[in-house]
């Protein structure tokens, strides 16, 4: 399989904002029978790339072989302004 995550400012946008991927870092693999994985977003890619706002993402499963892909149900990413550190 390949696995990829993508974030987006809304559903039906074509560009994704961040892609995420096991290869760049963002996606990690914790239990591959129970099918869990770990997502890192960096502070420098939420401050610089994403900024404060309302975001979705999905995760897809891609498999090498025969191209089926399985999509996890999109999700909804906020960003907010902190209290203590009020930048993103």
């Amino acid at each position: 399989y390949t696995i990829e995550m993508h974030i987006k400012r809304s559903v039906g946008d074509a560009a994704s904002i961040i892609t995420g991927t096991i290869a760049n870092g963002h996606l990690t693999i914790v239990d591959a029978v129970k099918r869990q994985l770990e997502v890192f977003i960096s502070r420098a890619d939420v401050k610089d790339t994403l900024g404060v706002g309302t975001f979705v993402f999905d995760i897809q499963l891609v498999d090498k072989v025969t191209g089926y892909a399985e999509s996890t149900p999109v999700t909804t990413l906020t960003v907010t302004r902190g209290v203590t550190h009020p930048t993103p």
